[in-house]
């Protein structure tokens, strides 16, 4: 608790250099269910539940062990600055994913369905090369391009295989660091 509102978007990660992978949950998610960034299908006993003024942990080493430092980000959708959402996967290439409300200079995408690790793309990256959050190699016909009101994809597995289900996150760059603009929205600390 402490966080000054409550999350639809969290992200955990062990502090200590331990072989524990990145965990979040999802607007989406139902249930006990939340997610991993990498090639792990969706579980119980991580990220539990949003709370008023926070969020609960299960007692899964990926989110609470003994005296270890955890550190999280916890954000909730904003017009104009984070946006989240699912859509169905339908194999056709250059699909253009609508309705994230902005042009997102972040988009991280999960597939829900198949276990394999999350895709993301920048603006800073270039146009067609997607990264991933294991080691594996960028590709090209993942997450394409960066559109005005969403992104557009490709038919790799991350991104758009008929009938698996994505989840999407995607951000807008609030401006000058240390502004208050989408204050708020954002809290990034450890517990």
């Amino acid at each position: 608790t402490g966080i000054g509102f409550q999350p639809n978007f969290v992200w955990v990660k062990l502090g200590t250099f331990a072989d524990r992978e990145a965990v979040f949950r999802h607007n989406s998610d139902v249930g006990d269910i939340s997610n991993s960034f990498i090639e792990t299908t969706d579980s119980a006993n991580w990220i539990q539940a949003f709370e008023a003024d926070g969020f609960q942990v299960g007692t899964a080493t990926e989110v609470n062990t003994g005296t270890e430092t955890y550190y999280y980000i916890a954000m909730k959708t904003s017009a104009g600055r984070f946006s989240q959402g699912i859509y169905t996967g339908n194999g056709t290439n250059n699909r253009i994913i609508t309705g994230v409300g902005f042009q997102p200079d972040l988009v991280i995408i999960k597939n829900d369905t198949t276990a394999v690790s999350a895709t993301f793309v920048t603006n800073k990256i270039t146009v067609g090369n997607s990264h991933h959050f294991d080691n594996e190699l960028d590709l090209e016909d993942e997450i394409k391009a960066l559109e005005t009101d969403g992104f557009k994809v490709g038919t790799g597995t991350r991104v758009n295989t008929n009938l698996d289900t994505f989840m999407y996150m995607a951000w807008k760059n609030s401006g000058t660091a240390g502004s208050a603009t989408g204050a708020g929205l954002l809290s990034s600390l450890s517990f």
